[in-house]
């Protein structure tokens, strides 16, 4: 339920880091796990599943996936992009037509900016960071994936 997707992503901030800044540790490898992924390999989207699969009782409206690219195409398919976030949708960072390079959640949205709650990133921004962070980023840098209610 959408409604449930950013107080479940909160739980996460400020405490799930990986060990050695390499995607590992205990909880990062646990996340890594829910789409497949093993320690070392990138968890962003890992994240975003992670935190869907809790907020929607396992009934998950995105694809079981590690991949931005995957996320991105099945929002295209489903005509869930959406240039207007609103809080609980998933955001990309796209870099091309059909690379999606990082994602996480929209806390909410303030005039020009969003506030974001993502995961392998840091407090810098990074699409290789270290832990689950809260930041803020511009509205119109990102792509939204409109999720169901």
């Amino acid at each position: 339920m959408k409604s449930l997707v950013v107080p479940t992503a909160e739980l996460f901030v400020g405490w799930v880091r990986e060990l050695t800044g390499a995607n590992d540790g205990d909880w990062v490898e646990a996340i890594q796990r829910t789409t497949g992924n093993r320690r070392g390999d990138p968890w962003c989207a890992s994240f975003v599943n992670f935190v869907l699969q809790m907020a929607y009782r396992g009934r998950n409206p995105l694809p079981r996936t590690a991949s931005c690219d995957v996320l991105l195409k099945f929002g295209r398919t489903k005509g869930w992009i959406t240039a207007a976030p609103s809080t609980g949708d998933v955001f990309l960072v796209v870099k091309g037509p059909s690379d999606a390079v990082h994602t996480g959640f929209v806390s909410h949205v303030h005039g020009e900016t969003v506030g974001t709650i993502e995961g392998n990133t840091n407090s810098g921004g990074s699409r290789e960071g270290w832990g689950v962070f809260a930041r803020e980023r511009p509205l119109a840098a990102l792509t939204y994936i409109r999720l169901p209610e």
